[in-house]
This record gives C-alpha cells, sequence and structure tokens, in this order.
C-alpha cells in the first residue's frame, strides 16, 4: 500500500511538472510575440489589452446592453477622415487580435468586436458592431444556433474573417454603430 501511495504522488507529480513546462512554454512564446513588434505595435497591443479584458470580464458579468452602452459611451479625442479612419481601424483590429493571442484563455469575436468598437470610437472612428446568426444542422432532426460579431466601417468588414464566412450569417441590424 505504501508503494502504490508513492508510485501515485510521483505520477502527480510529474503530471503538474508538464503542465508547469507547458504553461512556461506558451508564456514564452507569447513573450517572443510581442517583443518581435517595434514598439508602436507593443504599446497598440498595449492599449487594446485593457478593453479586451473589461469586454471578456463584461460578457460574463453584466448584460449585453450596459456593454453596447459602454461602447457607444465612449468620447472620441477627434474627428477623423475617412482614409485615416480606414488606416487606425485596420491597426486597431491587428492590435485587438494580437492582444486575443497574447492574453490566456479564450477572447471571444464578441468581447474582440466590442474592444474595436470602444477604441475606434476614442479614435473618433464610427465603427458599427455586426452580429449575424445561423443554423447549423447536427443531427437528424436537431439544428444549432451558431452567433457571430464583426466590425464593419462603411458596410466593409474591418474587423474579424472573411467576407465568405459573414456570407453564411444572417445579419441582424447594426447593434452599435452611428447614433
Amino acid at each position: 500500500l505504501a508503494n502504490t501511495n508513492r508510485g501515485t504522488r510521483g505520477l502527480a507529480f510529474a503530471a503538474r511538472r508538464a503542465h508547469h513546462r507547458t504553461m512556461f512554454r506558451g508564456l514564452v512564446h507569447r513573450w517572443r510575440l510581442l517583443s518581435a513588434r517595434d514598439g508602436v505595435e507593443r504599446c497598440s497591443i498595449a492599449r487594446a489589452t485593457l478593453p479586451l479584458c473589461a469586454y471578456r470580464l463584461g460578457l460574463r458579468l453584466l448584460p449585453f446592453r450596459w456593454l453596447g452602452r459602454l461602447a457607444l459611451a465612449t468620447t472620441p479625442l477627434t474627428k477623423t477622415s475617412a482614409e485615416e479612419a480606414r488606416e487606425a481601424l485596420n491597426g486597431i483590429s491587428r492590435a485587438v487580435s494580437d492582444a486575443a493571442v497574447l492574453l490566456k484563455g479564450t477572447s471571444t469575436c464578441l468581447a474582440q468586436a466590442l474592444a474595436v468598437v470602444h477604441l475606434a470610437r476614442r479614435e473618433g472612428i464610427d465603427a458599427e458592431l455586426c452580429i449575424g446568426v445561423r443554423r447549423e444542422a447536427s443531427g437528424d432532426f436537431e439544428s444549432e444556433l451558431q452567433g457571430h460579431a464583426w466590425v464593419e466601417l462603411e458596410g466593409e468588414i474591418v474587423h474579424g474573417d472573411n467576407e465568405q464566412t459573414y456570407q453564411r450569417f444572417s445579419s441582424l441590424e447594426p447593434l452599435l454603430g452611428k447614433n
């Protein structure tokens, strides 16, 4: 009986050690991704991290209506022209996507889209949060309802997957965007 306990403890120790090794490799990988960026990109990723974390947490704790109001209530610092808006929004989208990769855990498309809209509004860009739904057949008679969120600027997708992905979703009215 004593030998069995030692063997079990030894396996538990080995499993913990392997888990810590995997976590360390993940941290090193994320650190390399971040350190490969120049200072401006690192700054953008750092700026995108706080809203992304806040919206990830908020989606678990608060009604969506409140989060939508928060994203819309962001006061624009300045108004930007159409060309500058598209370029700035592409940078914001990249920073939020990179922050989502660097953060441990999952960042849903909705949390990312809310963070992009929040940051875009601070830059004076009228980006729109779009949500789509579809039914996916998962069995003989059952179907599963799926949802997806993305950000558009003047009808063009600026954050999210490619155009083909969104064609499969029935888009709801823009929920956040131009007031």
